[in-house]
């Protein structure tokens, strides 16, 4: 089933089902690439960039589950991949 599973998230990179993601607020200052986000600033991502970006995908302008399997066509994970949002990825703080 992993190729069934690459077939489903390649759909929605490609297809870009949200393409700007959710809104998301700063909650302290931050400083980002040398400007400063202020506390409360709402942010929204285009994750649609992100998933046409041709730093981080084998194909990114055309369909192509294999960007989801690794060479023993296994599913992989791909940290670029962000389908509805750019929110909390579970990482810790």
């Amino acid at each position: 089933m992993p190729y069934t599973q690459a077939v489903l998230q390649e759909v929605q990179r490609f297809a870009s089902v949200v393409p700007l993601g959710v809104a998301h607020a700063s909650i302290k200052d931050v400083q980002l690439n040398g400007f400063t986000i202020p506390k409360g600033t709402t942010i929204i991502t285009d994750v649609t960039s992100l998933h046409y970006d041709e730093s981080q995908w084998k194909y990114p302008y055309e369909f192509n589950p294999e960007n989801f399997l690794d060479k023993d066509g296994e599913l992989k994970k791909v940290d670029s991949f962000l389908p509805f949002s750019a929110g909390n990825t579970g990482r810790k703080k």
